[in-house]
């Protein structure tokens, strides 16, 4: 991965890197006709065959499930 090793925990990908990452998702979603969770569910599997600690291990896979949370594009009306 290109994230920023921190200790243990690995930083959030860089804006330009991420924005490659989303393209690449994409592209590979497209061409091939995969879902997003069959994407994830095979960078797992590879994960999982690295040689890492496996705190480094558990650190990755627990953000490549967690995707960070998107920004509020449109307010949404109070409810009150």
């Amino acid at each position: 991965m290109n994230g920023i090793q921190t200790g243990t925990e690995c930083a959030p990908l860089p804006a330009p890197c991420r924005s490659e990452a989303v393209e690449k998702v994409s592209a590979i979603k497209t061409e091939r006709g995969l879902a997003l969770a069959d994407i994830t569910r095979l960078l797992c599997e590879y994960v999982f065959r690295l040689h890492m600690p496996p705190s480094a291990r558990a650190e990755l896979v627990s953000q490549m499930v967690q995707p960070p949370p998107l920004p509020s594009l449109i307010p949404l009306p109070s409810l009150l």
